[in-house]
């Protein structure tokens, strides 16, 4: 099913066609009052996509129609008429400012279709950040952050490991951040990373959150599913959506059906599933990340640290319950896993029909 954000994305891309841009007349572009001009569209009418609304003025968009007529700005920066001001870079009347600027908007627009991001950041295009990569996102497909503030994109960088992200280009910046994050949900991991931002970054907060140690931890039946943020050692382990329990619940309630309530504890000890049987302990360790490899690497020590720990004198069985289904390089390396050690019952599952 389309989420809200899907449906407002392609009625932008509906009404504002690369042919419909290149067609557009200054006042389509930018008038006072008119609600379906494209700057009206790219700031208000899409802002729950991404918001560039705020302290920045209207000359982010180059050229717009004043309120004030009267208006004068005593720099060299700016020029105006008895209706519209712009940035003078863009020309000396109000006719050249709107062809250069739709030039430009047009190059933003046939480069992001092409996913050829780094022409975005050139410097022949003379768009506000701000303004261009909020465009560049929306004709994207979503290939890059619906975060379009160039503080941001490097902060996230930063924090993922980007080592150069002072230098560099916000194309780079942008796909380094994508590599990082889960795809799964697109919507949900920006806003996330965006309230990230705005609270630990905006705030002014400490980027750590210190947790309470405990020995013992008392099961659960349900955990919570909504979205939250928490900071652990602000690397890469930044954002942590809850997919992981809305896997693990799912896992639970699988295994509680087919098995009883009393065989499946949840959260014991900090296992994320145990499963008691006759002949057998089942651990399940459950990890979201961006690939098989990934999940295993994160699980398998751990996993078998809780085996290890466990004085049950039945046969042991560790499962890495992943969100990624293994390609065909992965399937191998699970494989090496089972004959580098044999004594290991190592499974590797992504689907809850394989329990």
């Amino acid at each position: 099913m389309e989420s809200e954000k899907d449906i407002l994305l392609k009625e932008f891309l509906d009404r504002w066609t690369l042919k419909k841009v290149k067609a557009m007349t200054l006042s389509e572009y930018n008038q006072l009052g008119n609600t379906d001009t494209f700057c009206y569209w790219v700031e208000h009418r899409t802002k729950k996509i991404a918001n560039i609304s705020g302290p920045s003025t209207s000359f982010k968009f180059e050229i717009f129609e004043r309120e004030d007529k009267n208006k004068f700005y005593n720099t060299t920066d700016f020029n105006r008429d008895n209706v519209y001001s712009w940035r003078s870079r863009a020309g000396n009347t109000r006719k050249e400012a709107f062809n250069k600027t739709k030039v430009d908007i047009i190059r933003v627009i046939k480069s992001s279709l092409k996913g050829d991001f780094r022409d975005i950041d050139s410097k022949d295009i003379h768009l506000s950040p701000l303004f261009r990569w909020k465009i560049a996102f929306l004709y994207s497909n979503k290939k890059i952050l619906a975060i379009s503030d160039k503080i941001a994109v490097k902060w996230f960088a930063k924090q993922f490991g980007m080592s150069n992200y002072k230098n560099a280009r916000l194309s780079s910046a942008h796909a380094f951040v994508m590599s990082q994050i889960p795809r799964k949900d697109f919507w949900k991991e920006n806003e996330l990373m965006w309230e990230m931002y705005r609270k630990f970054k905006k705030n002014g907060q400490s980027s750590t959150i210190k947790t309470q140690k405990t020995k013992i931890r008392k099961g659960t039946e349900k955990k919570e599913t909504k979205g939250y943020i928490r900071t652990v050692q602000i690397k890469k382990e930044i954002l942590l959506s809850r997919e992981h329990n809305q896997i693990q619940n799912s896992v639970y309630k699988k295994l509680v059906a087919t098995y009883d309530k009393e065989s499946v504890k949840m959260e014991k000890n900090f296992i994320d599933i145990r499963v008691e049987h006759k002949d057998k302990v089942e651990y399940y360790e459950i990890k979201c990340d961006n690939s098989a490899t990934r999940c295993i690497r994160m699980a398998l020590g751990q996993i078998i640290e809780y085996a290890f720990n466990d004085n049950s004198p039945k046969k042991k069985e560790i499962i890495v319950f992943g969100n990624h289904e293994p390609n065909g390089e992965e399937v191998k390396y699970i494989s090496h896993i089972k004959n580098l050690l044999p004594d290991l019952r190592f499974k590797y599952m992504y689907s809850i029909n394989q329990i």
